[in-house]
């Protein structure tokens, strides 16, 4: 596993702690001459091997550095500047970090074009003397994918997921329709740790297929109550994604309401069907933009439950005013993918088929 290696003068040793212990509540590896070099070691030779097979070299500038006419941590900027001219210019390598109120020197030389200035840096602390978000960003976006991509894939995939379920459940607060709380925890339960571990495992491997082939890549993972599809689509090109997709009928006019509903079909062929939701978490990422958004199909025995519910509210408020408008949640929320005209149309003619699949095998 690849280190992030910390360039500092030793005068701001207290703040670099600081800094490593943020890194390590995300268990990020960091070499520390402090904590690496021993007694007896070829120091200069171990610290000059460290650089070169970092992951992540952060050069900490501060108004100690300013104040010196020269430090180790000179040495180790060259030797790092050397590594910067191998790698691609398009990956995040060497990372300035002001520590406090200090200029970036401009007397290192990245090229005959560039020097230190031309590369963006991160400040640590903000005015009020608190992390900046820009540092923890750091920690989040640049460090933890090139260091610990797994884990990355996990606190974003987690962060996405609550971020879109949030929302959700917010738009039915701010609308006048029943709310059923049967429901919202079947979504916030996508977001169980266990299941998150699961997702983003998987959606890590997908990432890697479908930026390979440039072609949509699904996953399938099977949970007691529910399936859970996952597609990777390497463009953001809606259109270019239904299109793509491969179904058997043309039932419906958007391909997309096809696909889900031959994946109803073999739910249904699974032991226990009815007590299974069937779940399709959909993520677009190109170069500019990413979309994401999830179309949650609950399982036919809530369904029924929910809509029994609806149909006798509905005949006892029939001559009542201020009623919440009756109406299972699904129907009303669109996805990226389709609207909500597609979605009620799609779930009726589900609610017929899964009938009919009960009268021909009861």
């Amino acid at each position: 596993m690849k280190n992030v290696f910390i360039s500092y003068v030793h005068e701001d040793f207290v703040i670099i702690e600081t800094i490593f212990e943020a890194l390590k509540e995300y268990d990020i590896p960091v070499w520390l001459d402090k904590n690496r070099l021993e007694g007896g070691t070829r120091w200069q030779e171990e610290i000059s091997k460290a650089i070169q097979e970092c992951g992540v070299f952060i050069a900490c500038f501060s108004s100690n550095y300013s104040e010196k006419d020269s430090s180790y941590m000179d040495v180790e900027i060259k030797i790092a500047l050397k590594e910067l001219e191998k790698k691609p210019r398009d990956k995040t390598w060497f990372i300035p970090l002001k520590l406090n109120e200090c200029d970036i020197p401009e007397k290192f030389t990245i090229n005959s074009n560039e020097n230190l200035n031309d590369i963006q840096h991160i400040e640590l602390i903000n005015k009020n003397f608190e992390y900046n978000e820009d540092f923890l960003d750091l920690i989040l976006t640049i460090v933890l994918p090139i260091i610990k991509p797994k884990k990355y894939w996990d606190i974003r995939f987690k962060r996405i997921l609550d971020y879109h379920i949030k929302e959700k459940i917010n738009f039915f607060e701010t609308s006048n329709i029943q709310r059923f709380k049967e429901i919202e925890d079947r979504w916030i339960s996508l977001s169980k740790d266990t299941t998150i571990k699961t997702l983003s495992s998987s959606f890590f491997e997908l990432q890697d297929r479908a930026k390979n082939t440039k072609q949509h890549q699904l996953d399938q993972i099977v949970e007691k109550d529910r399936i859970i599809l996952l597609s990777f689509i390497p463009f953001t090109d809606v259109d270019r994604f239904i299109k793509s997709l491969s179904v058997t009928d043309d039932n419906f006019t958007n391909k997309y309401l096809q696909f889900i509903m031959e994946n109803c079909r073999k739910l249904r062929g699974t032991t226990n069907w009815e007590k299974k939701d069937l779940v399709h978490i959909i993520y677009f990422e190109d170069e500019k933009e990413t979309l994401f958004d999830i179309f949650y199909i609950i399982n036919r025995e809530l369904s029924l439950m929910i809509t029994g519910y609806i149909a006798m509210k509905q005949i006892q408020s029939q001559n009542k005013t201020g009623e919440k408008f009756l109406i299972t949640y699904e129907n009303m929320f669109p996805t990226s993918i389709i609207n909500a005209h597609e979605c009620s149309d799609f779930f009726q003619n589900l609610s017929k088929e899964e009938v009919n699949f009960k009268k021909r095998y009861s």
